[in-house]
């Protein structure tokens, strides 16, 4: 039977030019004639049972040359000459899938884990995401109580964002990856950056001042991730730090190996010439799209600047990630590979989100005492949209029978670093907060989070509502609303949409402020901010000090008035 016979007898219906496929055919021509002389020998030994047993035995021996013959797959997909399904053929089956296992492209296979785990890579030479945490040591030479330390703090699985990045930093490459709060994007470049320092000792290396620099945007942020590396390195000997103010004086920086800190210390330090950084071969900048944000943007170019080793790999790594600041990272990082978990801009399927109208300002305090005493489960944390209204309305429930307390940029760091470890411990069971422990913070077990005060973007609700549901647990996230907070509903109700959350058909209708008229929106926002600010401010103030204030205040128009 000839080459072109064989493909007729499949029904493949497909054309092949000889020239073109001329290798191939040689390849396949051989393994039939082997399939020819196995087939006469067993007709020879008296098992042959008639024409269509024979034709039914060759069209399975075809078949599995898809497997045998090596660089030509032409029968994958082929539906033709199929049987019913029966005990053998089962068997059959399973023998060949086990074969297609075996034989499968590794690239094939780190495509599919990427299709399973909702992964999404752009860039050059990217290497297969991991499978296991074993593959740390038999892959890179992780070493023994690193993984014993992992499952220690119960990292038993890689999350999806584990998966690739690890691999990507251990193959020093630059990386920017965005993935959904709580899915263990600090865990993500830590273990890299771990595994790095412990290669980088045994092959004799030892140099002065910081390996790794890790830049976030909150001090509370930085001591989080302190902690997690305590945890991690666990009889491993790596010295690491955060830079504050009461370290700078008693550190010897040129022995810290790992050095994590906010964008104005480090620059300032590094400035003065206290700091040197030219040894860092790891650069990470968490919740990158804040650290891009204006305000930052000066102190992260010095920074960058400042890491000047030719080696140096840097990573990215943000919940939210819009265009601009994306186009401002690719400034700094060099062919970057890109990752992105599930959907852009979203929040995880674990949280319940919902909208609940409070008609008025006093409507926010009688909806959350209202939430309160029916039975909000605790820890429930609260978010404000400025110090002054958390430390208002922490007096105004202050003898609410709550333990509660609160955290904002005001209060001494001894203060701050109180507010978060009882928040940890359940000493509290309500905090109240601005957006300072809104990014990056990750408080274990959240069982619900407040927006008290609408957020001034969808970014801020993302990352806001990201403090429950985190590693995989059920939360809940309410956010109130009142009249005038009506024309930012549209946004946050389509992130609630695309999360799967039930939202009223009304919202998805309203109409989307943009130009001028966004701009006055926000501008009215923040007058009426303050006006609501100072009313919760009065309602919790001695009497005494209301009239100061009033006079204050009627000086104040006086005198206008007669500059006027």
């Amino acid at each position: 039977m000839s080459l072109n016979d064989i493909f007729s007898a499949l029904q493949m219906g497909v054309k092949f030019d000889r020239k073109k496929f001329s290798r191939d055919f040689v390849k396949f021509e051989g393994a039939l004639k082997e399939r020819k002389i196995e087939q006469s020998a067993s007709q020879s030994s008296g098992h042959a049972s008639g024409k269509k047993r024979k034709k039914k035995k060759t069209a399975q021996e075809v078949c599995n040359n898809d497997v045998q013959v090596q660089g030509l797959d032409v029968f994958s997909g082929s539906q033709a000459g199929k049987q019913p399904a029966s005990a053998s053929d089962s068997t059959h089956e399973s023998s060949k899938a086990q074969n297609l296992k075996a034989s499968r492209d590794p690239f094939e296979e780190g495509n599919a884990l990427r299709k399973e785990h909702k992964i999404r890579v752009s860039g050059s030479a990217i290497p297969n995401p991991l499978q296991d945490f074993s593959e740390l040591k038999e892959k890179y030479g992780a070493r023994k109580r690193l993984l014993d330390n992992l499952r220690a703090i119960r990292f038993c699985s890689p999350t999806p964002i584990q998966r690739q990045a690890i691999t990507v930093l251990l193959g020093e490459r630059e990386l920017l990856a965005v993935a959904p709060t709580g899915s263990g994007k600090t865990m993500a470049y830590l273990l890299p950056i771990v595994m790095g320092i412990v290669r980088q000792r045994r092959g004799g290396e030892n140099p002065e001042g910081p390996s790794a620099l890790i830049v976030s945007p909150t001090r509370e942020l930085a001591l989080q991730i302190n902690r997690c590396l305590d945890l991690l390195t666990a009889n491993i000997r790596l010295k690491h730090t955060t830079l504050s103010k009461s370290t700078v004086s008693g550190t010897d920086f040129s022995k810290v190996d790992v050095l994590i800190g906010t964008p104005q210390r480090l620059s300032h330090h590094t400035k003065s010439g206290e700091l040197d950084l030219s040894n860092v071969r790891v650069l990470i900048l968490d919740e990158g799209d804040r650290l891009f944000d204006l305000g930052f943007l000066e102190q992260v170019d010095d920074i960058v600047a400042a890491c000047s080793h030719p080696d140096i790999i840097r990573g990215l790594f943000s919940a939210t990630l819009p265009d601009k600041v994306e186009e401002l990272a690719r400034n700094v990082l060099r062919d970057p590979v890109r990752i992105t978990v599930g959907e852009r801009n979203i929040v995880t399927s674990s949280v319940e989100q919902h909208l609940k109208f409070v008609g008025s300002e006093d409507g926010r305090a009688l909806a959350l005492r209202q939430m309160l005493r029916d039975g909000v489960e605790p820890p429930v944390l609260v978010f404000v949209a400025s110090k002054e209204r958390a430390q208002a309305l922490h007096k105004k429930l202050a003898f609410d029978g709550l333990r509660i307390d609160c955290i904002h940029s005001d209060q001494s760091p001894a203060a701050r670093n109180a507010a978060v470890e009882g928040f940890r411990s359940g000493t509290t069971w309500v905090l109240i907060a601005t957006d300072l422990v809104g990014r990056g913070m990750d408080f274990l077990g959240v069982k619900t989070v407040v927006n008290y005060d609408f957020p001034n973007s969808t970014v801020d609700y993302i990352h806001r509502v990201g403090r429950t549901g985190r590693a995989g647990q059920k939360g809940k996230a309410i956010t109130l609303f009142t009249e005038e907070d009506g024309w930012q509903l549209r946004s946050v109700a389509n992130v609630m949409r695309e999360a799967g959350c039930e939202v009223p058909a009304w919202m998805l209708a309203l109409r989307k402020t943009r130009g001028r008229e966004l701009r006055e929106k926000q501008r009215e926002r923040r007058d009426r901010q303050r006006e609501e600010t100072q009313a919760l401010l009065d309602s919790v103030a001695p009497r005494f000090e209301r009239k100061r204030r009033e006079k204050k205040a009627a000086m104040v128009k006086a005198s206008k008035r007669r500059r006027a």
